[in-house]
């Protein structure tokens, strides 16, 4: 059995996580290194992939620490931009949809 581990970001204001809104505001990408965190500590070998959707109208610095944090991972991850829109149903199906060859 292979399984996609499918995530979708939202980097950029207007973004509320109540008791993470401080820590969010120091770094915009603590959840996508939380992410990087469990997959790195992850020990069965179902999970083959990630995929790690981000809207597309991220600063370019955090395109590029993100790059830099995908390296650090174990697993392959697999990175797509899109628009947001849809919500993250939007961004699982786009996903999804890239990713046909997986069980889950």
């Amino acid at each position: 059995m292979s399984i996609n581990y499918i995530v979708a970001f939202y980097i950029g204001p207007g973004r509320t996580y109540n008791n993470f809104n401080t820590k969010l505001s120091q770094d915009p990408l603590l959840f996508v290194k939380q992410h990087i965190e469990f997959l790195n500590q992850y020990k069965g070998d179902n999970i083959t992939q990630a995929t790690f959707v981000f809207n597309d109208d991220i600063n370019s610095e955090l395109k590029t620490q993100i790059d830099s944090l995908i390296f650090s991972c174990g697993i392959p991850i697999q990175i797509l931009l899109r628009k947001n829109g849809g919500f993250s149903y939007g961004s699982w199906n786009d996903a999804i949809l890239l990713n046909k060859t997986f069980d889950y």
